[in-house]
């Protein structure tokens, strides 16, 4: 889905990322790999992650989109007990195979995680008017997009029944973009009009009116 805000073109898609058309730019947040290992390490008999599966499905968004620069908005990585030599290693093969430029928004967890594994990374980035940023508590006035809340809308199903799907939230100053992790959960959140929230359903994004979530 297309949509255009603040003088931007923003393409909304299913795989939990944004493309943005006039920069060349894959967009997205909050992959949290070593997210599984983490658990493991402190004993939590929890199943093996996802992250070469995380880390294939950037790849064919790459493919998709002719992304040439792919931009992760914070939390790359989830802890340093999740930093393995085998994560090691398949993450920097995959940085080395990978056809686009890639820049790592510095999110909360990477600064713990990154004394594991040092990787280069920026605080935010500016793009005519728009910036790139982890955390939408920090960034400044203007038009952001942001990951850090792994954003998920609580959808009427009956008077009596919800339904929870990831979301891109949407607001006049912010887009909050959903978790792309495979392993990383959701947090509810309490949008109020004017926002808009996006939905991934059925391998396409579209808009929920406000009467299904308000």
């Amino acid at each position: 889905m297309l949509i255009t805000h603040q003088g931007h073109q923003i393409e909304l898609l299913s795989e939990h990322a944004v493309y943005l058309p006039a920069h060349s730019a894959l967009v997205l947040s909050d992959v949290h790999l070593g997210k599984a290992a983490t658990f493991q390490a402190h004993g939590l008999p929890v199943p093996a992650g996802d992250d070469e599966a995380d880390l294939a499905r950037i790849s064919k968004l790459i493919e998709k989109t002719g992304a040439q620069k792919l931009i992760i908005a914070g939390d790359l990585l989830h802890s340093p007990h999740g930093v393995s030599p085998a994560l090691i290693n398949h993450l920097e093969t995959w940085m080395s195979q990978c056809s686009a430029r890639i820049t790592l928004i510095l999110g909360n967890h990477d600064r713990r995680a990154l004394r594991a594994h040092p990787m280069e990374s920026v605080p935010f980035l500016d793009f005519d008017g728009l910036r790139i940023i982890h955390d939408p508590a920090h960034a400044s006035t203007g038009f952001s997009i942001c990951g850090h809340l792994h954003p998920v809308i609580r959808v009427k199903d009956s008077p009596r029944s919800h339904l929870r799907t990831a979301c891109f939230w949407l607001s006049e100053s912010s887009l909050i973009l959903p978790s792309f992790g495979t392993f990383t959960g959701g947090q509810p959140i309490k949008p109020i009009s004017p926002d808009r929230i996006f939905a991934p359903l059925n391998g396409r994004v579209v808009e929920l009116p406000v009467a299904c979530w308000k």
